[in-house]
């Protein structure tokens, strides 16, 4: 067994170990959750080390990932654990066991649970944790953020061109206006432009979030005179 990798280290010994070394428990509490670690720990070790196992384990570090490992679980059947650096601890992927599932007639009891056949084929063809996916993953959903910034913000121009020099000098004023906190009541065309703008705005797709939400315009007051801000109508 490798050392770095001890067979019994899942996500839930992990959490449980670090719940413990926090403290802060009382003794009931503490007895309870060292007793929970036990039982997890035993659960995971009975789960490892017969030939079914360790064949599927062979077979699926070979041909899909190194860093996952099969497991037979008493409530779930035959699972499939990773690895996880970051956390330092197996983490479960999902059930691999509808190769053979079978129940009695009341649906109660499971009689037959087997490793599905096609495990290996399933887990390629779904880019199941190849190496560099979440890499992969992590690029394409920034890829798509990027997209729908764009997207977001060509809305809003295209809402923006249509509008008269007049109107744009009127809408301008309306922004600054409620930065500011005033009242504002709008009419006419003026109203409907404003609401074209603002209803593009609400179907655009969402830019990426930020940690820093910005300043509440009925909070922060931005004193243009001196230049704070954008320079409106200079």
């Amino acid at each position: 067994m490798d050392s770095t990798r001890p067979a019994y280290w899942d996500i839930e010994v992990s959490t449980l170990s670090d719940m413990l070394e926090k403290g802060m428990w009382s003794p009931t509490e503490t007895a309870t959750i060292k007793r929970q670690l036990e039982d997890r720990k035993a659960q995971i070790l009975a789960g490892l080390g017969n030939p079914t196992q360790i064949y599927w384990t062979m077979k699926v570090q070979r041909d899909v990932d190194p860093d996952c490992r099969v497991r037979r679980d008493p409530i779930h059947g035959w699972m499939l654990d990773r690895w996880v650096s970051e956390i330092h601890c197996w983490h479960p992927v999902g059930y691999i066991g509808s190769g053979g599932r079978l129940e009695d007639d009341s649906r109660e009891k499971v009689i037959e649970d087997v490793v599905r056949p096609d495990l290996i084929h399933f887990l390629q063809s779904h880019d199941m944790q190849r190496k560099g996916y979440l890499e992969e993953k992590a690029a394409a959903a920034a890829a798509i953020r990027e997209e729908n910034e764009e997207k977001a913000t060509n809305k809003v121009l295209a809402a923006v061109d249509s509008l008269s020099t007049k109107r744009l000098t009127e809408f301008i004023q309306v922004e600054k206006a409620i930065q500011t906190g005033e009242t504002v009541t709008m009419h006419g065309e003026t109203l409907r432009q404003f609401n074209k703008m603002t209803e593009a705005g609400k179907k655009a797709p969402p830019g990426p979030m930020s940690i820093n939400p910005g300043l509440h315009p009925q909070v922060h007051t931005r004193d243009y005179s001196k230049g704070e801000g954008e320079e409106y109508g200079k």
